[in-house]
């Protein structure tokens, strides 16, 4: 397993093909891409083959938060624990950034996995289109 990333402001074509895979054309989100992809470090996590299995963002709030977004693994590749490497890849870019504080907005339906990956729910749920969301966040 590679964990790639990008310059900051620069998605890379696999995670952004992953994104809509999942997003789009997997739970029916209306959009993906947004102006945060302009201010955000972007991660893919590929197999040894080069197949992108997983990808994620990373932009910096309030100066010392780690905005964590666009998290998704390959459909077919879900439940081998790619997900906390993900998290794992996402938080260590953090610490090299002198990021105190990981934080984001989660499926609700999810909040189990961040919760078990040491993330606390915070505030009210929310919906993103049609799909609740919760706040979580996890002190570094």
């Amino acid at each position: 397993m590679k964990a790639v990333w990008s310059e900051k402001g620069k998605p890379l074509q696999e995670g952004l093909a992953l994104r809509r895979e999942v997003f789009m054309d997997e739970q029916h989100f209306s959009y993906d891409e947004d102006e945060l992809d302009a201010v955000s470090w972007h991660l893919v996590l590929k197999e040894d083959d080069g197949t992108a299995v997983g990808a994620a963002r990373l932009y910096v709030e309030q100066g010392t938060h780690a905005h964590l977004g666009r998290i998704v693994i390959k459909a077919d590749c879900r439940g081998r624990g790619l997900g906390l490497v993900l998290l794992k890849e996402l938080e260590n870019k953090a610490r090299e950034l002198g990021l105190t504080t990981l934080v984001l907005g989660g499926q609700t339906r999810a909040a189990g996995f961040y919760e078990k990956a040491g993330f606390e729910r915070f505030g009210e749920e929310f919906y993103d289109e049609y799909c609740p969301h919760i706040m979580m966040q996890k002190k570094l």
